[in-house]
C-alpha cells in the first residue's frame, strides 16, 4: 500500500485511445468536495496482428485508497504511435489531468517524487493464442491494490487540463500470443484540500431578474492558498471568471436559449491546495421587455 496520501483516479473508458453551500449567501466559506463516485477500472484488449486496443470500464471493487474518483472524472490516458517490432508491442502514453486542482503534488506547488503512477491491476492476460505477455520497461513495481504491480511514473506537477509528456510503454509477448488484455488504474498524490476560501458575490444581486447575458462579479475575500480558478455556471452554461480589479474576478455568463423562470447561479472556487467550495444564488431568468408603439403611426404626429 503506498505511503502517500495517494488518490486512485479511475480512467475513463473513452479516454484511453490505444488504437489511434450556502444557499443565496453573498459571502460563504468554501465547502468540501462531495464524496467521490465508485471507481472504474479500465480494461483493455490488444490485438497483435491489427496493432489495436479496445477498452471498456467495468465496475471495480476492493480498491484501497483515501479518495476515489469514478469514470471520466479524474485522469485521462491517451496513447499514440503504436508499433509491433519483433516481440514488443509498444505505444506512447500521456496522462491528462481532468481534476480541477493540480495532481502529482501534495502542496500544489512542488512535485512529489513518486509522481503520477499508472499501474497494472493484475498483470497481463493472454486471451487467445499461446504464451504470455509481460511489461518490459516499467518504471518500477509497487503495492497499490495488491503487491508487485508494475507501473509507469510521470513525475511533475500537472495543472488542471494539462497533459504530460509522452512516455513509451513496451509490452513483451511470446510468438504464439494473438490477443491479450490488461487492467489499469492511476494513483496520484494530490493536495489535502483542507483549507478555506471566503468570497462575496458582488453581481448579480440576490433574487435579481436577469436576461440572456449575466454579468458576474465576485470578490475573493480570503483564502488559505493561492486561488487557482473561480467559475460561474447555471445549468450547463459556464464561464471562467478572470481578474477585473484587485481581488475581483468577473465575466459574462450566457443564458441564451434557457427557458424563463427560476435559475440557480453557482460560483465555485478552487485553490492550488485543492480547497474548493460553492456559493449559490437564486435568480430569475426572464426575457427583456419589448415596447411596441401603437400610436401615433409612423410619420404621423
Amino acid at each position: 500500500m503506498t505511503s502517500l496520501r495517494a488518490v486512485l483516479r479511475a480512467c475513463s473508458a473513452a479516454a484511453l485511445v490505444l488504437a489511434a453551500a450556502c444557499a443565496d449567501s453573498t459571502s460563504a466559506r468554501v465547502q468540501p468536495a462531495p464524496d467521490a463516485p465508485a471507481p472504474q477500472r479500465l480494461v483493455c484488449t490488444a490485438r497483435v496482428a491489427s496493432r489495436t486496443v479496445s477498452c471498456a470500464a467495468p465496475g471495480a471493487e476492493g480498491v484501497r485508497a483515501d479518495r476515489i474518483l469514478g469514470q471520466g472524472a479524474g485522469m485521462k490516458l491517451t496513447s499514440s504511435n503504436i508499433g509491433v517490432v519483433a516481440d514488443s508491442f509498444a505505444f506512447d502514453m500521456t496522462v491528462t489531468n481532468q481534476l480541477e486542482y493540480p495532481a502529482g503534488t501534495t502542496d500544489g506547488v512542488s512535485p512529489d517524487p513518486s509522481g503520477i503512477r499508472v499501474f497494472f491491476v493484475d498483470g497481463i492476460h493472454t486471451t487467445s493464442g499461446t504464451g504470455s505477455v509481460t511489461v518490459a520497461n516499467a518504471d518500477g513495481t509497487g503495492t497499490f491494490t495488491a503487491s508487485g504491480q508494475p507501473y509507469f511514473a510521470y513525475v511533475g506537477v500537472l495543472a488542471p487540463a494539462a497533459t504530460t509528456a509522452p512516455k513509451r510503454w513496451k509490452l513483451r509477448f511470446d510468438p504464439g500470443v494473438a490477443t491479450f488484455s490488461f487492467g489499469l488504474y492511476v494513483s496520484t498524490p494530490v493536495p489535502p484540500g483542507a483549507g478555506s476560501v471566503w468570497m462575496t458575490v458582488l453581481a448579480p444581486a440576490a433574487s435579481a431578474v436577469v436576461g440572456d447575458d449575466v454579468d458576474v462579479r465576485v470578490r475573493v475575500d480570503s483564502a488559505s492558498a493561492s486561488v487557482l480558478s473561480v467559475r460561474a455556471n447555471v445549468d450547463d452554461r459556464s464561464v471562467l471568471l478572470t481578474p477585473v480589479s484587485a481581488g475581483v474576478v468577473g465575466g459574462t455568463l450566457s443564458l441564451a436559449g434557457l427557458p424563463a423562470g427560476p435559475v440557480q447561479l453557482r460560483v465555485h472556487a478552487v485553490t492550488v491546495r485543492a480547497d474548493t467550495g460553492t456559493v449559490l444564488r437564486a435568480l430569475t431568468k426572464d426575457a427583456p421587455p419589448v415596447v411596441t408603439v401603437l400610436y401615433p403611426t409612423g410619420g404621423v404626429v
